[in-house]
């Protein structure tokens, strides 16, 4: 016997958040009609370290790219003066039911 299933809801959240440090994280998503799902989180510490994530996951397939200056992930000893590193992902993960 077939059973339905229920089409993706629209939704959209968000939220940043700040320490008495000067310390931030944030994340925001939304999803589509489609089932797609998009979105960004990341940090930014009180000396000016970040990290920022941005992925999309869709019927096939996950992608995330990464954003970071943090020292040590360029696969060299760390610098005093960090730059921005890239690195990116893509996988096609198997499908997840909720």
């Amino acid at each position: 016997m077939p059973t339905l299933q229920e089409a993706p809801k629209l939704y959209k959240f968000d939220y940043n958040a700040a320490d008495e440090q000067g310390n931030r994280h944030y994340r925001t998503e939304e999803g589509d009609a489609s089932g797609t799902v998009r979105g960004t989180y990341g940090y930014t510490d009180n000396q000016g370290l970040y990290r920022v994530v941005e992925y999309v996951a869709d019927a096939g397939e996950f992608r995330a790219n990464v954003r970071t200056n943090e020292p040590g992930t360029d696969g060299r000893e760390p610098s005093r003066r960090p730059t921005d590193r890239r690195a990116a992902t893509s996988r096609n993960p198997k499908l997840l039911q909720w």
